[in-house]
């Protein structure tokens, strides 16, 4: 039987529909200001200095230019109808802000503004909720409150002063490969995005929802799956909003190949009171989320690098066809901390067959035993033949699925051969350079 939306669990809703939030032809911001100083000044400089190629008008009453654009009393006043508004106003504001953009049929609004539900009392709940009712009943979808708003790379449109910030680096000519998911404005487009960006790896769109009232991380999972543009989505998030939307998410990323990294945060009594504070999150149990996560095969990491580094594996599109690893390196005390480290993360270190052990012994005679992982000793320091090729040895070992050289001081010429070898590999591969050059 076909199944209606009345039939189905209460917890399913349809993909929502963000192309025009991602993309729209027309954007407001209310609130937009001459001051730099102010977080709507900042805001409107951002998206202007981004790129962005559609209509974007300032609205503010008090001011009758805005960086040298029209400004419009109110987004009733303006010329054309916006798709996606941004809200940078006082609390008391924000409804009547809302109302003008029904009149108008925005479907999409940005609320900046804080006080809502992150602050833990009734009133603040209650004004969430009223905003939330209103949006809806008038055909409006919201992100945020309390956010600090998103960088849509692949459409070149801002609507969040972080923008100023990436425009100081040197950008792919390309958008992609990563879609970034945060609560947190600061965590999410500073730890996370240009902190990626400054490692070389293209982004596709980046989102800070704040409390997430309306459009939830999920949404944005969704739509990201969608989009061409994206391959890896790196989510961090204080409360998961719905498990059963989240794992139907996760079986699509599955289906079409793209991974879900998540760093969820708020493991410690006083993280969840900080949650609480910060985004009006309900963090939940760390065991039953990791377990959740494990089961769905979404790839956890503790820590904001964790997210951008597994980024840089996973866009190779290289899945590894089991846990069985291999390391070498010239430093044993970093074989040895490997070793342990992988080993509690469920990484195995199979034995090597005996015919790599008689190609490793010929490569350096006085190599002694060959162990996995496997110490080169200093015998091969500064030998760029010999680290190079006893990589390609353990890599033709049929026990192993996974390579990881280690590099410590290396010269320039070492680490550009260890490189093209990751590059070109057969088996996923990831060099560790721990040191110096």
């Amino acid at each position: 039987m076909e199944k209606t939306a009345s039939s189905l669990p209460a917890a399913w809703r349809p993909p929502l529909d963000l192309e025009k939030f991602f993309a729209p032809k027309v954007a407001a911001l209310v609130g937009a200001s001459n001051d730099l100083t102010k977080f709507g000044g900042r805001c409107f400089a951002a998206c202007l200095s981004f790129g962005f190629s559609g209509s974007f008008f300032p609205v503010n009453p008090r001011a009758g230019e805005v960086q040298g654009r029209v400004a419009y009393p109110s987004v009733r006043d303006l010329p054309e109808s916006p798709e996606h508004v941004g809200i940078v106003v006082p609390l008391e504001r924000v409804l009547s802000v809302l109302a003008d953009c029904a009149s108008r049929a925005v479907p999409f609004a940005t609320v900046f503004t804080a006080g809502f539900g992150e602050t833990g009392t009734a009133r603040g709940a209650a004004l969430q909720r009223e905003m939330v009712d209103f949006a809806r009943a008038n055909g409006i979808r919201l992100m945020g409150p309390n956010c600090n708003g998103l960088i849509s790379f692949a459409n070149r449109f801002a609507l969040s002063p972080a923008a100023h910030a990436v425009s100081r680096l040197t950008l792919p000519k390309t958008p992609g490969p990563l879609g970034i998911i945060a609560q947190s404005g600061g965590l999410g487009q500073v730890s996370v995005m240009y902190r990626a960006l400054e490692e070389g790896l293209g982004v596709s769109h980046q989102v800070s929802c704040g409390n997430q009232a309306d459009i939830d991380i999920v949404d944005f999972a969704e739509f990201m799956l969608s989009d061409p543009n994206t391959e890896v989505i790196l989510m961090a998030a204080e409360g998961i909003p719905d498990g059963a939307r989240l794992a139907r998410a996760a079986a699509r990323a599955a289906a079409l190949g793209k991974p879900i990294v998540m760093l969820k945060f708020g493991h410690t009594e006083q993280g969840r009171k900080q949650s609480a504070s910060h985004t009006g999150a309900v963090t939940g149990s760390d065991a039953v989320h990791a377990a959740a996560f494990r089961q769905l095969g979404i790839l956890e990491v503790d820590d904001c690098a964790g997210l951008y580094q597994l980024a840089m594996l996973l866009r190779q599109r290289r899945w590894p066809k089991s846990c069985r690893a291999a390391t070498i390196a010239v430093s044993g005390g970093h074989s040895v901390l490997l070793a342990d480290r992988g080993a509690a993360l469920g990484v195995e270190w199979p034995q090597y067959a005996p015919e790599t052990g008689m190609r490793l012994q010929k490569l350096i005679p006085d190599f002694g035993r060959v162990d996995n992982p496997t110490d080169l000793t200093a015998a091969a320091v500064g030998s760029l033949d010999v680290f190079t090729e006893a990589l390609r040895v353990i890599a033709e070992d049929p026990a192993v699925d996974v390579v990881v050289p280690i590099h410590s001081h290396a010269r320039r010429a070492e680490l550009e051969a260890c490189r093209d070898f990751v590059l070109e590999s057969d088996k996923p591969a990831a060099l560790l350079w721990t040191g110096g050059c």
